[in-house]
């Protein structure tokens, strides 16, 4: 009879040990309502991502190869959640990312956080540039586009726009948002007098034909998304009258 109660104190003292479903999901789930500091120097967006990971082991996130070099300035945080820190970075860099799980808001959960570019916001167009002197082509060309592109308000919340130049033609592709482009087309115009943005493909709708400044005064069309220039009227002023 001694030799069952001992049996029987011992599974009891077991099943005690042993933690709850309750209570294992409850510490699965502390990491969204753990607060922790932050300080972040600056730098690409997924240094960011490997910072926050070190501090909440726990969070499952995928960053999208084209939003990991998005420069993200420096950042400080004392006492903050892990939902709060992302929806600071969506707002800083907005409109370049969106973050979060397919739908609804980031909770204990949520089993894999997304952080995407917003591909809606970038636009592809051709530059002629062979007319540009050849002491700026290749690098240097390359060089000066990225500096204006730093100008740009807002301009740690973009992504970077994607050059390629094929030397022997003088033919630029660029991969950005509206602005950065109309932005490249001055920069190209202002090097090389001529140069000037090569049609949109047939049948695909878009702004009206025009150039953007274009000095050459040729029929070609600006790519999609990007406005032509401001139509200035010559002549005299309307309602005044020579006398």
């Amino acid at each position: 009879m001694k030799k069952w109660l001992c049996f029987l104190v011992v599974g009891l003292m077991a099943v005690s040990c042993v933690p709850s479903a309750e209570a294992q999901l409850g510490s699965s789930m502390q990491w969204a309502t753990r607060e922790f500091d932050l300080e972040f120097p600056g730098g690409p967006l997924e240094s960011l991502i490997e910072q926050i990971h070190e501090q909440v082991p726990e969070l499952n996130v995928i960053v999208e190869e084209e939003a990991r070099n998005i420069e993200v300035q420096s950042l400080k945080f004392h006492n903050i959640v892990v939902a709060s820190v992302l929806e600071a970075i969506e707002e800083l860099l907005e409109p370049a990312i969106d973050v979060g799980p397919s739908n609804g808001p980031i909770e204990a959960t949520t089993p894999v956080i997304l952080i995407r570019v917003k591909r809606g916001q970038m636009r592809t167009a051709a530059f002629a540039t062979k007319n540009i002197s050849e002491d700026k082509n290749g690098d240097t060309l390359r060089e000066l586009i990225e500096f204006s592109i730093q100008a740009l308000p807002n301009s740690q919340g973009r992504q970077k726009p994607k050059l390629s130049l094929h030397a022997s033609t003088g033919i630029m592709i660029v991969t950005a948002d509206e602005e950065q482009l109309v932005l490249i087309a001055q920069v190209i115009e202002l090097l090389g007098g001529e140069s000037r943005l090569l049609p949109a493909k047939p049948g695909v709708s878009g702004p009206g034909p025009g150039m953007m400044g274009s000095s050459t005064g040729s029929s070609y069309g600006t790519p999609i998304g990007v406005p032509g220039p401001p139509h200035i009227p010559q002549g005299k002023p309307a309602g005044i009258e020579k006398r």
